[in-house]
């Protein structure tokens, strides 16, 4: 998996965002919940927390967002699916599966489960593909990589399990030339391995 930057079309970097403007998308997206958490108790909806924030469902918020900062996230090039991308869903179904096996997590509600295999991944990696381009076009290909991986990690529960996670889904955007299709299959796949394990994990303890 070389890392190229023209992998991804980064070579002019007046076309992209800037790291000030990254930095503020990120806070957003860091911050969403917080401030859909604040709105819905202002409003006296508070039961409806946990079925949009602790779910997570607040995330499809982070699309329109996406969109007006780098419409072209949702063109064509970056929704074909190579047959190479196979080799990272594969990567990252073992990966998750090595996970599971030594790193029992702790139960989490239906709604929960169900946002993670349904609207979590294509919400997080529309927001990846805005992040990642800027930051490999102006800090270089391995170093906004990484930098990448790292945000998201710390947005995560279990940070040393998501920087795996993380980096193999970034990895993922380069080695199949910005298929955003591709990262969202991939993420899928990972989120229904740890669903159906804290499924699992949750009958047996009951």
């Amino acid at each position: 998996m070389g890392i190229r930057r023209t992998h991804i079309n980064t070579s002019k970097t007046s076309t992209e965002l800037s790291l000030r403007q990254v930095l503020f998308f990120y806070l957003f997206v860091l911050f969403l919940s917080l401030f859909i958490s604040l709105l819905l108790r202002l409003a006296g909806w508070s039961a409806l927390e946990s079925r949009i924030v602790d779910s997570g469902l607040y995330g499809l918020l982070l699309i329109p967002v996406a969109y007006k900062l780098d419409s072209r996230i949702f063109s064509r090039p970056y929704w074909r699916y190579p047959s190479r991308a196979w080799v990272g869903v594969g990567i990252i179904v073992l990966v998750q599966l090595a996970i599971d096996s030594i790193h029992p997590v702790a139960p989490i509600g239906a709604y929960r489960r169900f946002s993670a295999v349904l609207t979590a991944p294509f919400a997080e990696e529309s927001a990846r593909a805005v992040v990642i381009r800027p930051l490999m076009a102006r800090l270089g290909g391995a170093t906004g990589l990484v930098i990448t991986a790292l945000m998201w990690a710390l947005m995560h529960q279990y940070f040393w399990i998501a920087i795996c996670q993380q980096l193999i889904l970034s990895l993922i955007f380069v080695y199949t030339r910005r298929s955003l299709s591709s990262c969202v299959v991939a993420h899928t796949a990972m989120n229904i391995i740890a669903a159906w394990n804290i499924s699992f994990q949750t009958i047996h303890l009951h």
